[in-house]
């Protein structure tokens, strides 16, 4: 990384625990500069691969981030109503199939069925609703888009 676009400022992790024993961390904090900062919000279980020394000299500023504070969802929503964050068609995006958790198999089916499938993105989105501050349900919904 620090090869191709030389020392950076900024490292931002989102990895999923599928990403335990990767290489991509320690490449992301390598490339790291002088006063630079490493940002965790994913959820990989290693250790992080960054020696003290390193840290040290370099001035290096590391802060682990548990999800959102309830104002930066605030704040995604203003830009998406003011139109700033483009969503769905003005995205460029179209969603061109929707299917219930249970029906994973034909979605899987018709994306073998579309094209390359270099288009597609497939998304599980997760929502729990809410009474007063007790869930109670969690729902999840598949949805197969195709980029244009």
């Amino acid at each position: 990384m620090r090869k191709a676009a030389g020392p950076v400022d900024v490292y931002m992790d989102v990895s999923p625990p599928a990403a335990s024993g990767s290489s991509h961390m320690r490449s992301g904090f390598k490339a790291l500069g002088v006063g630079a900062r490493a940002v965790l919000m994913g959820f990989v279980p290693d250790d992080i691969p960054l020696s003290y020394t390193e840290a040290m000299f370099k001035n290096l500023t590391v802060k682990g981030k548990y999800m959102y504070e309830r104002e930066d969802m605030r704040g995604l929503i203003k830009m998406a109503e003011s139109g700033v964050l483009k969503l769905g068609r003005a995205a460029g995006v179209e969603i061109i199939g929707r299917y219930k958790l249970e029906e994973y198999e034909t979605m899987l089916h018709a994306t073998s069925n579309n094209g390359d499938g270099s288009k597609l993105i497939l998304t599980m989105i997760l929502f729990a609703i809410k009474v007063s501050a007790m869930p109670i349900g969690i729902y999840a919904a598949l949805s197969l888009f195709s980029a244009r």
